[in-house]
């Protein structure tokens, strides 16, 4: 049997939704490359070609939550302001003006991504110090959201590098936004020995009761960090729930020689013996 081709009607399309029914500056840079919302419009014309002939009378494969998608996007203000400038410089001599070309020097910034976009493109700062500098003012400026989002562009610009994502991880703990955070906290666990990660890993997936996999994770961040008290606090509640009393029990005997005072432990290990007491009160009987 032969192949199939379907055609994607891109010009259509984007000309349905763009002012005067001419494809322009909404969704084109310069004369030819896409912006990022010519690019994600492409993206939809594809997918729904390919759910419309692939998938036909699947509904499920063609909803989109737009705004989690969009979401997903690797492109921050910073970006926008370095990719802004870039269009300005090329297009502001021939063959798009007969006018003298500006220079960097021209362009003025007026905010704090511009600045940094300004400092990348005159070379004082290479594409990631650009990102993690301007995630560090974030930062102090109590900014969190703002953080995380420049250091996730970074992880997916260079994936196989787990510095930018074990700083993301991290933003997105203390802004307490745990779903966003698992997946990339497992990713990260996968590619280093951070502590921190590993047992927010397991931490996590047993609050979620996911405990087969909790187990794995916590028992890995108390070999790789016997002194940290909570990851050898989460391990002893993640035995309890998987009813291996004797292991948590052991794990807060460990805790309370290490740390007398660990909140919440000492009350756990009272608890823990007198279940273990009257199941083997029972076993007796």
């Amino acid at each position: 049997t032969g192949k199939l081709a379907y055609i994607a009607a891109l010009d259509s399309a984007l000309i349905s939704t763009s002012e005067r029914g001419v494809i322009g500056s909404e969704y084109i840079l310069e004369h030819l490359h896409p912006n990022i919302d010519g690019y994600y419009e492409i993206a939809r014309v594809f997918a729904r070609t390919i759910v419309d002939n692939v998938f036909p009378g699947q509904p499920s494969a063609a909803q989109v939550d737009e705004v989690k998608l969009k979401g997903l996007i690797a492109m921050t203000p910073l970006d926008r302001a370095i990719a802004d400038y870039r269009i300005k410089l090329l297009i502001s001599g021939w063959p798009f003006t007969s006018g003298r070309s500006i220079t960097l020097a021209d362009l003025v910034a007026d905010n704090v991504e511009e600045k940094f976009a300004r400092r990348m493109l005159s070379k004082e700062l290479n594409y990631e110090q650009a990102h993690v500098g301007l995630a560090e003012y974030y930062v102090d400026q109590g900014d969190h959201q703002s953080a995380a989002n420049e250091y996730y562009v970074l992880s997916a610009t260079f994936p196989h590098n787990d510095s930018p994502l074990l700083l993301l991880v991290r933003e997105l703990i203390t802004l307490r936004d745990f779903d966003r955070a698992l997946p990339f906290l497992i990713r990260a666990s996968s590619m280093s020995t951070d502590a921190f990660s590993i047992k927010w890993t397991g931490t996590i997936l047993l609050e979620r009761g996911r405990l087969a996999e909790s187990l794995k994770y916590l028992q890995r961040a108390v070999e790789i960090n016997p002194l940290d008290g909570q990851s050898r606090f989460n391990l002893a509640g993640a035995y309890y729930r998987s009813e291996s009393y004797e292991k948590a029990i052991r794990e807060l005997r460990k805790l309370l020689q290490q740390q007398p005072g660990f909140p919440g432990a000492q009350i756990f290990y009272e608890q823990l013996s007198q279940v273990i007491a009257e199941r083997d009160g029972k076993k007796a009987n």
